[in-house]
């Protein structure tokens, strides 16, 4: 059992990390918005709010994996991964256009 805690905790606080790190990138590109021109700034913002919001389902997804119990946090970490990844494609596609 402390096999399964310990891979579950090492799990979230890689996680946990790696959403920090896209949390700063978001910030970062919302000062970016404020420097641009009014029509690329209103561009940006909706970006923003789409990645904030993809973010904020990656949050969610790794809290769900945080209070599971035993192995039902395994179960959960396909839906993380595919959070993430959606996350991550919305920050990259963002990323390449501006």
């Amino acid at each position: 059992m402390n096999s399964i805690v310990s891979a579950k905790n090492e799990y979230v606080a890689r996680k946990g990390k790696q959403l920090e790190s896209w949390n700063s990138e978001i910030n970062a590109f919302e000062q970016d918005a404020l420097k641009q021109k009014k029509e690329i700034s209103e561009i940006f913002r909706k970006r923003i709010v789409e990645a904030r919001a993809r973010y904020l389902e990656g949050v969610k997804k790794l809290d769900e994996v945080k209070i599971a119990a035993g192995t039902t946090w395994e179960a959960l970490k396909a839906d993380t991964e595919n959070a993430f990844g959606a996350f991550r494609y919305s920050l990259d596609q963002f990323k390449a256009n501006f």
